[in-house]
């Protein structure tokens, strides 16, 4: 097949999103289907000699979205608009609903070509809206309203949309999405899959990799490792990443005299992250997120072996299974510190063991030799009922 891609991030930029598209693309090229990407193009130069002659990369001018730094603002009209009519895709999948994205939808529509979405992303949710730091619950309210709304018209406007998780899926029926659903998980990269097991020294290794930003709840994770602290001076915090919340957290972890139990990696290429294992660095992976609508990150850290501790979600919950332990406390508050360290204590008290061969079992779903036939399926489905 030949499938046109639209998203509003991309690599070098590393996040869930960006690394969901890649890895897609590369699953769907090595079986030998023509892929084109439209994406941002970034101020520092990048490196894309790894992908393959099949993946036709079209990046175009764009500026910093500054609500949400991760995506990009951004238009290639009108030599866009020339190189897919000169790709001539079977189909076109959106999976941002910014500027790239919206292009691509209006682009689908003025080619009458079959198109879908995947909702990588609740941005509406209450734990995004820290994004854009309004305290004022009843305009916070509205936006809230206007988000979902937004998110319902725009998913009603494709042949089809995509849910990373049931859960997802559940919320979009449930919020009026009336057009074709299908559950498909964002592929994990079979590089991904090198099983560590936990707790090979003394020192307890909590880990964290994602973006560092307000709306993942990290201080929630730093005021759980001040609690552990008090009765197990082995634990540690390590977090990879790099966002906007960096500053307030190292702040935190003074004020919780806890700066002394945290390793700060900042940001860390994806290929490097991979290849050289990081994730072997940690014993326990710790989710303090609830707004995720696949969490890869949290497949990663599995697929190398790392139980994983959580705040409960329907995703995380969902996508954890065995492999950790959920706890269901929901709000910010003393009680939930107290049960995450909690959980985490049940898991080092056993060395990982069996959550850690489960976590490891539990990710084998999400490699791209049994999650590609259901996407193929779905594009040629969505393909076949345009016809």
């Amino acid at each position: 097949m030949r499938i046109a891609m639209y998203t509003d991030t991309f690599y070098p930029n590393i996040n869930g999103v960006s690394t969901s598209v890649v890895n897609l693309a590369l699953a769907l090229a090595k079986q030998g289907h023509q892929i084109f990407i439209q994406a941002p193009k970034y101020n520092q130069e990048a490196d894309y000699s790894w992908l393959p002659e099949n993946i036709e990369l079209n990046l175009v001018k764009s500026f910093n979205a500054k609500i949400y730094p991760d995506f990009r603002i951004g238009t290639g009209l009108p030599l866009s608009l020339q190189a897919i009519r000169k790709f001539k895709p079977d189909v076109i999948h959106i999976h941002t609903p910014l500027s790239i994205g919206i292009e691509g939808t209006l682009i689908a529509k003025a080619l009458k070509t079959p198109h879908i979405h995947t909702l990588h992303m609740l941005f509406m949710k209450e734990d995004s809206l820290k994004i854009v730091s309004i305290k004022n619950q009843r305009l916070l309210k509205l936006i809230y309203q206007g988000g979902w709304k937004f998110t319902r018209t725009f998913c009603n406007g494709f042949n089809g949309v995509i849910a990373p998780s049931s859960g997802t899926a559940k919320e979009l029926h449930q919020k009026g999405v009336h057009t074709k659903i299908a559950t498909i998980p964002n592929i994990v990269s079979d590089d991904v899959f090198v099983y560590k097991k936990p707790f090979t020294g003394q020192r307890k290794n909590l880990l964290y990799v994602s973006r560092l930003s307000h709306e993942k709840r990290i201080n929630l994770t730093l005021k759980v490792l001040a609690k552990l602290l008090k009765t197990d001076p082995n634990y540690h915090l390590i977090l990879i990443g790099d966002g906007p919340a960096r500053q307030e957290l190292f702040d935190l972890s003074l004020k919780l005299g806890i700066a002394h139990a945290i390793t700060w990696y900042g940001s860390i290429d994806h290929q490097r992250l991979i290849q050289e294992h990081y994730y072997h660095l940690g014993d326990v992976f710790v989710l303090s997120s609830r707004l995720e609508t696949q969490g890869l990150s949290t497949l990663e850290a599995m697929s190398h072996g790392l139980p994983v501790v959580a705040v409960a979600s329907p995703t995380n919950s969902e996508i954890i299974g065995t492999g950790g332990v959920v706890v269901p406390n929901y709000r910010l508050n003393s009680s939930i510190v107290s049960s995450l360290a909690k959980a985490i204590d049940k898991v080092a008290s056993v060395n990982g063991q069996p959550y850690s061969k489960q976590a490891y079992g539990q990710a084998q779903q999400f490699r791209a030799a049994n999650l590609l036939p259901a996407y193929l399926d779905f594009y040629q489905e969505i393909a076949d009922r345009q016809d």
